[in-house]
This record gives C-alpha cells, structure tokens and sequence, in this order.
C-alpha cells in the first residue's frame, strides 16, 4: 500500500485514475524522480535527495518530478517537488 499511492485529478467534472507513483513497494524509505505524474517509470532513487535529482537530470530530465516514499507503517505528510 504504501509507496503505491494514486492520485486522482478533475478533467471537465470526471474523475480520472493516474498511474501509482512508483511502480512496486521496494522504494519505501527513499526519495524517488520520475518523469511525472503521467510516466511512473523511476529515473533514480536513493536516500539523498540532491543525488537523486542530479542523476534524473544527467538522464535528460530537467525537470523531474521528486517525492520521498514513505516506509511502511509509517506516517507522514507528503511532499512532492516539480523542479
């Protein structure tokens, strides 16, 4: 469950299912750079958000889309970063 979050957006008055954000459990604990929203595939992930971003970016990614996985059982208030 964790790490499998789905979100959802309002276009025109309907309700549209996203991709989860990262595709299986095993990044719980880890900040994580996909492309988007609409592409879950992970670009880099690792404990240091800065690496993270650096390796997305050197992959042709200027702008990834950043958040930390929560580990499971744990609490936390989402962040996610659009750089």
């Amino acid at each position: 469950m964790w790490g499998r979050l789905r979100m959802t957006m309002s276009d025109n008055k309907k309700q549209q299912e996203l991709l989860p954000l990262v595709p299986d459990d095993s990044y719980g604990g880890l900040f994580v750079a996909t492309r988007g929203f609409n592409d879950n595939r992970v670009l880099a992930s690792g404990t240091d958000a800065a690496k993270v971003i650096e390796s997305a970016r050197a992959q042709g990614v200027p702008s990834p889309l950043v958040f930390r996985v929560p580990k499971k059982g744990e609490i936390m208030i989402p962040s996610i970063w659009k750089l």
